[in-house]
Order: structure tokens, then C-alpha cells, then sequence
């Protein structure tokens, strides 16, 4: 996983309607995720006693980004992953 930093890492890239795991270093318990473009999407996911989450990514969303955020994590970081189509 080579994308990342503050402690929070994912793929280059995720394919719409797949799911995705960020590996997350910094303490955080939860991941905040929205897909840019619809505020409907955001979305709380627990991190596992591994540091790892995994996070389904929504169908029809090709073209837009991920935005991955951990939970109470200051200074604040995240991620941008662009999301693709296989089709």
C-alpha cells in the first residue's frame, strides 16, 4: 500500500462496487469516508486491533475520489483515493 501518510496508508486506487483496506498507524479506532461529490455517503468504520479496515466502495462512483479520514487524530490527515471502473 504506498499511498499515505500521518500514519494512514491505502491503495493507488479503488474499483467502484469492490472494497478496499486502509491500514491505519496513528491510534485511531474509526475511519471517517465520503465519496466527493455526494454528502450522503460519508460514512463511520471501526478499525480492527490490527490497525486494518476494510471499506466497501460504492457502485457507480467511478470518476469520483474517497476521502479516508481517521477518527480523532490531530493533526488531522487523510487520504484522496481515485475510485475506477473495470467495465
Amino acid at each position: 500500500m504506498p499511498q499515505g501518510g500521518g500514519g494512514i496508508r491505502g491503495p493507488q486506487q479503488a474499483v467502484a462496487g469492490s472494497s478496499i483496506t486502509i491500514e491505519v498507524a496513528n491510534g485511531a479506532t474509526s475511519v471517517e469516508v465520503g465519496v466527493t461529490g455526494d454528502p450522503a455517503s460519508a460514512a463511520s468504520y471501526p478499525v480492527g486491533p490490527d490497525g486494518k479496515v476494510t471499506i466497501p466502495v460504492p457502485v457507480g462512483t467511478a470518476g469520483e475520489e474517497l476521502i479516508v479520514r481517521p477518527c480523532r487524530v490531530l493533526p488531522p490527515v487523510s487520504i484522496t483515493i481515485p475510485i475506477i471502473s473495470l467495465a
